[in-house]
């Protein structure tokens, strides 16, 4: 298996579970003449992976916390021109670890198989 087909596996496995993004309470403060805008919104995101992946851990990794953003006006509308995320809580991030290990080993078995 390639590199990339190893990829392509990893997150598939990681992702066979459910994603979900709560983005509220948007805060819009415009300047420079209305072509610049800061955006502050609060988010609660939730990633679950599989659970052969977890193992006896946990399967859900929630996050809570807001996104500061900058957008600006084109030619063809507002665009986001930077995204900023500052988490305030997390827990179950054993989750995450387990699939970043088992991506790494994913990868390194990879990469020892193509180098043979």
């Amino acid at each position: 298996m390639d590199d990339h087909a190893a990829i392509i596996e990893l997150l598939s496995r990681a992702s066979q579970g459910a994603s979900q993004h709560i983005i509220r309470s948007p805060t819009i403060a415009s300047r420079s003449k209305a072509t610049k805008a800061s955006i502050r919104a609060h988010v609660r995101a939730e990633r679950w992976i599989d659970q052969t992946l977890a193992g006896d851990g946990p399967t859900c990794w929630p996050v809570v916390g807001f996104y500061d953003d900058e957008a600006i006006l084109t030619p063809n509308g507002w665009r986001l021109s930077s995204v900023r995320l500052t988490e305030t809580y997390q827990s179950g991030t054993e989750a995450m670890q387990l699939a970043m290990v088992e991506g790494q080993r994913v990868l390194s078995t990879t990469t020892h198989a193509a180098g043979n």
